[in-house]
């Protein structure tokens, strides 16, 4: 398993999610849990939650578009018969990464995301992936999650912490790049 895949999984569920987010319905506050999975991972599910109220929800689709790292400046969505159909280009560190794919759902009690992203020339090496993201209202958020928090392998970062809508953890905006290499590297061995 690519070990890396894993984080970049979650940005691309959330970039892509967020093409012209305007044009989408927004997620019934509360608890929504997210599983994605793709052919890279060998088809294994990774889990997160995230516990969303209408402003955070508006935030992260914005803040997933403005990750440090990434460039993306296409972004189109069409409205389609049972739901919406996007294509995003984004680039990222030397490559560039084209999405393309659909969504579909209530937004109230599901919704499902699947895609094909190919990155030119090959990201980490990898030049193509499928991947498909289930989400499900499951309630309330609990009382230890706030809205905006996303809790993914006992890890839970917030896009509105600071009063600026941004994916955060807390602590890695004042890190060096050393430790945040070493925090990755960590992270990594958990997901594996």
């Amino acid at each position: 398993m690519n070990k890396t895949l894993c984080i970049l999984l979650l940005g691309n569920a959330l970039i892509s999610a967020s093409a012209n987010a305007a044009d989408y319905p927004q997620r019934k506050a509360g608890l929504w849990r997210m599983t994605m999975t793709s052919e890279q991972i060998g088809g294994q599910g990774i889990t997160a939650e995230h516990c969303v109220d209408s402003k955070t929800d508006k935030a992260m689709q914005a803040a997933s578009m403005q990750g440090p790292d990434a460039d993306c400046g296409e972004q189109t969505t069409k409205k389609t018969a049972d739901g919406w159909s996007y294509r995003v280009v984004c680039k990222f560190q030397q490559s560039t990464a084209t999405t393309e794919g659909t969504i579909n759902g209530d937004f109230v009690s599901r919704y499902e995301l699947n895609n094909l992203t190919r990155f030119e020339p090959a990201l980490m090496g990898v030049g193509e992936e499928k991947m498909r993201m289930t989400a499900n209202y499951k309630g309330d958020c609990p009382a230890d999650m706030k809205a905006g928090d996303i809790r993914m392998n006992g890890m839970t970062m917030n896009i509105a912490d600071k009063g600026k809508p941004q994916l955060q953890i807390e602590g890695l905006p004042d890190m060096k790049p050393e430790d945040r290499r070493k925090m990755v590297e960590e992270l990594q061995k958990k997901i594996q």
